[in-house]
């Protein structure tokens, strides 16, 4: 059983379970009754469970990277510096939109999605190779919009924007409950206006002045340059981007 339909039939299965049930917790054995293949088809196609689970995130975040690059394209092509809510809104909205139907399948990647953040992976490197390329050229743009902003500062406010990014797509009841029904999910245009305008100011803020015994230093105890963004890890922000 090596068709492409059987390839699918095994995607499908192993998105729904992951979603479900979590990585650990999804065993082969389990995969291969849920999608009436045997063990020899999920090897041949995928080669274990772990290249498994990087194909099913591949396959619902390349649509969504591609999306983002060509909104980066076109605001690279466009004269002077990059508008910040334009590059914000870049790359926010492809994601955004993943869950934004509310259909089975969505909740069903919104599911995922929460366990993402909420599990360790044994695929993690993997994970975020999926992201380097958009982080890096999103990097790239907001540092030219914010040119004020030191590295150090602009990778957190990156940090705390995916993370923001990522809490409100994997726990969309949060804000439901915090506002008492005020706020809500389904109306995916001003979720996607509120994040847009939240983190336009967060990188528009000057950098904190550190107060004294505050600090970041190295392993040495002294204080930790600030570096070029070009050398900074883009995996630090790459976890479920």
């Amino acid at each position: 059983m090596t068709s492409p339909d059987t390839q699918l039939r095994i995607l499908d299965t192993a998105e729904r379970l992951f979603a479900e049930r979590g990585f650990a917790e999804t065993s082969l054995r389990m995969l291969t009754r849920e999608a009436n293949v045997n063990l020899a088809a999920v090897h041949y196609h995928f080669g274990s469970k772990e290249r498994l689970f990087v194909e099913v995130v591949s396959r619902i975040v390349a649509p969504v990277n591609e999306e983002r690059m060509a909104r980066f394209d076109a605001i690279d092509a466009a004269p002077g510096a990059p508008d910040l809510e334009q590059t914000l809104r870049a790359f926010l909205e492809p994601a955004l939109a993943l869950t934004a139907t509310g259909d089975e399948r969505a909740e069903q990647i919104r599911r995922l999605m929460s366990r993402l953040q909420s599990q360790k992976w044994e695929v993690h490197a993997e994970f975020c190779e999926l992201f380097r390329d958009v982080v890096e050229r999103f990097t790239g743009l907001v540092e030219r919009a914010v040119p004020e902003l030191d590295a150090a500062t602009l990778t957190w406010r990156l940090h705390f924007l995916i993370g923001s990014m990522c809490h409100t797509m994997g726990d969309p009841g949060a804000v439901e409950r915090l506002s008492r029904g005020a706020c809500r999910l389904d109306d995916y245009g001003a979720v996607l206006d509120q994040l847009v305008a939240a983190h336009a100011g967060a990188f528009r803020a000057p950098a904190p002045v550190p107060v004294s015994g505050s600090a970041t230093v190295g392993a040495n105890g002294a204080a930790t340059p600030h570096a070029p963004t070009s050398t900074l890890p883009s995996s630090a922000a790459t976890r479920s981007a």
